[in-house]
């Protein structure tokens, strides 16, 4: 009786042009539901990746004798060089119909570099496996992006990846505040490689149950990168924007890498403190940042494009006096909540 009546209905199908479209558009709105979620699941890792070492800062420094400078070199400089230099090839290689492929190369990468921070015995070691973590990453937000836009149609691409977006943030509030908590209960190699587990399964998954979109197809354009970088370079809005990014950037990074250490030595606090007030806190203000922000730009931007750069140039602005006053604060609990505004 069954399969009679399955044939019945796909003869039905047959007959009838406009069911067969409509489950066509079903199936592909479901498929385009699970790629977000399974790309969202990566943002949200890649995010824990880099800002776990933040939180496991005092006690990597504590077990294995480190300074503060090679702990700057740990969350900073060793991750962001390779990080910066990596991701235009990375990309390039993606935009030649590899989208898939690159994503789940670069996702195994990392994460097995992330098992081996918890694995290093020494700062040289711990330091290769970070330069790790930075060239896998380089690989991650611009094939996600890409990714998620060839997968999405124009009315929906950008909410699309403003969910990827907001899942990286959710990923740093885990950071601080997952990471907090396992640091506190089972050390600061476990947190690192709480974040390694789930990258192979998530890696298997994109690998063997998701198709490389019909539309990546390799790049028209056969200019050299440095060719490529010469002709940006000669327009001033493009240098005068990096410029400005990279000033930005590097003051909220320094922030977001020594905020947690911060608060530990000068209030005497633990790892999980840190983590329920300073990562939720910031978590959340992310979140709602990302969200807001990106709406509110979308909306001014339409009145004048200039508004996509003067928002955040604002929001930078704004925030100056309420990070000076968090430096300030008496007690930990008012220092994570002047990180609200």
């Amino acid at each position: 009786m069954v399969p009679s009546d399955a044939h019945t209905s796909a003869n039905a199908a047959s007959s009838n042009p406009e069911a067969s479209l409509a489950s066509l558009k079903r199936r592909g709105r479901i498929k385009a539901i699970y790629i977000l979620a399974l790309v969202s699941s990566i943002s949200l890792l890649a995010y824990y990746d880099r800002f776990v070492v933040a939180i496991v800062a005092q006690s990597i420094k504590a077990d294995l004798h480190l300074s503060d400078g090679e702990i700057g070199l740990l969350s900073g400089l060793g991750f962001a060089v390779v990080y910066s230099v990596m991701a235009v090839p990375i990309a390039r290689f993606s935009d030649s119909g590899r989208r898939v492929k690159t994503l789940s190369i670069s996702l195994a990468f990392w994460s097995l570099m992330t098992a081996l921070c918890g694995a290093a015995t020494s700062f040289p070691m711990l330091l290769l496996a970070r330069l790790g973590v930075g060239l896998g990453e380089a690989g991650g937000n611009p094939t996600m992006h890409a990714l998620v836009s060839e997968t999405f149609e124009k009315r929906w691409r950008g909410t699309a990846i403003s969910i990827v977006v907001v899942a990286g943030g959710l990923g740093f509030m885990a950071a601080s505040s997952v990471g907090g908590w396992i640091v506190d209960h089972w050390g600061w190699r476990a947190a690192f490689f709480a974040g390694a587990v789930p990258g192979p399964l998530l890696a298997l998954l994109l690998w063997g149950t998701v198709r490389e979109p019909k539309v990546a197809n390799p790049v028209a354009d056969e200019r050299g990168i440095l060719t490529s970088s010469k002709i940006l370079l000669k327009r001033r809005a493009f240098k005068m924007l990096c410029v400005g990014l990279s000033i930005c950037s590097i003051g909220s990074f320094a922030m977001m890498s020594w905020t947690p250490a911060y608060l530990m030595r000068h209030f005497n606090i633990t790892a999980s403190q840190v983590g329920s007030g300073y990562g939720l806190t910031m978590g959340v203000s992310t979140v709602a940042a990302m969200l807001v922000g990106g709406i509110l730009a979308d909306t001014l931007a339409k009145r004048d494009p200039r508004w996509s750069l003067w928002l955040p140039a604002a929001s930078y602005v704004v925030a100056l006096p309420f990070t000076v006053a968090s430096c300030s604060s008496p007690t930990w609990r008012t220092h994570c909540c002047w990180w609200l505004p």
